[in-house]
């Protein structure tokens, strides 16, 4: 989890500078997305199959309108859980990303032996009304840290959920500025509030991190879980064990590279507490060296993407 991008928002003065950013983005958008009225957009779609244009779509309807709002307005962190506030441009390739709509209807579509091309069209009302729905959702369902109130490996991984959930509500909100602006100032309060308690509930999140003297362990520490959840003091403790082996397989070389990964809650001693063992495998014509260094590459990215909460 990044909890920098977490507390990521718009700084909103007025309806007026939402009205801008409407305009703006109206008559502006990137090539293959146009805007046909006040309430519909056009959008086209490539890929080999029509399943992948319309991947392709979404994809770049997405990156339309989050580049548009990324360039053209100022986004700042909030100062929680002793983060330092500061001010940025959020960069376009970070949150170009697929964000939830609702389903595209077919204009025109060609279909042959190079794959498809797709035009689709989609009403900016109805887009504003699936994406407030889900951020309501989504603060519901995160107002639910309210009733943790000490530190346990069931509270982590509540508040690491509702951490994602929040940056998915973040981004939907992003779109929203765009296709409806009393909307999206209507909700950037209610956003901003549930930030706020759940930054108070941080500190429940907090762990202490331990493992063997292998310096691969260290390295499956640091991509599981961010520093600024690690707390020495914590009764949540993470315990990485690390193995690595490689060899001959047949015609290629082996190596194999594993993580034991405990939590132990120092409040409940007798529970038992969670085990995960987790394991890559990489092959290599040249060197059993090299197919362990893969190994241990894949490994860290595995445990990099799903994170903490994803392993478990």
């Amino acid at each position: 989890m990044d909890i920098e991008s977490l507390f990521i928002f718009f700084t909103m003065n007025t309806v007026k500078r939402y009205a801008i950013l409407f305009v703006l983005t109206f008559f502006s958008l990137p090539n293959f997305v146009f805007a046909v009225d006040e309430n519909t957009l056009k959008v086209s779609g490539f890929g080999k199959s029509e399943d992948e244009a319309l991947i392709d779509a979404k994809q770049r309807l997405s990156q339309s309108m989050l580049s548009k709002v990324s360039s053209d307005t100022r986004l700042y962190t909030k100062k929680i859980d002793g983060l330092i506030s500061n001010s940025f441009t959020q960069d376009v390739s970070s949150i170009a990303e697929p964000v939830l709509m609702p389903s595209l209807s077919v204009i025109d579509k060609e279909c042959g032996s190079q794959g498809c091309n797709i035009t689709y069209s989609l009403s900016k009302d109805l887009w504003a009304s699936t994406l407030a729905s889900n951020i309501n959702e989504i603060l519901v369902s995160t107002s639910s840290v309210n009733a943790i109130d000490h530190a346990s490996w069931s509270s982590f991984f509540t508040i690491a959920s509702a951490v994602e959930d929040m940056k998915d509500a973040y981004r939907q909100h992003l779109i929203l500025v765009n296709l409806s602006p009393e909307i999206a100032k209507e909700l950037s309060i209610k956003i901003e509030n549930t930030a706020q308690l759940l930054g108070k509930k941080l500190p429940y999140s907090k762990v202490n991190v331990r493992s063997d003297n292998l310096p691969f362990s260290s390295q499956v520490a640091t991509s599981l879980i961010h520093n600024r959840f690690i707390d020495a003091s914590s009764s949540l403790t993470i315990f990485i064990r690390t193995k690595s082996k490689s060899g001959k397989s047949g015609q290629k070389y082996a190596g194999k590279a594993s993580a034991e990964i405990n939590l132990i809650d120092g409040n409940s001693p007798y529970s038992g507490g969670l085990k995960k063992t987790v394991s890559k495998t990489a092959f290599s014509s040249t060197d059993k060296n090299d197919a362990l260094e893969m190994a241990e590459k894949e490994l860290l990215k595995k445990l990099r993407d799903a994170g903490l909460s994803g392993t478990f």
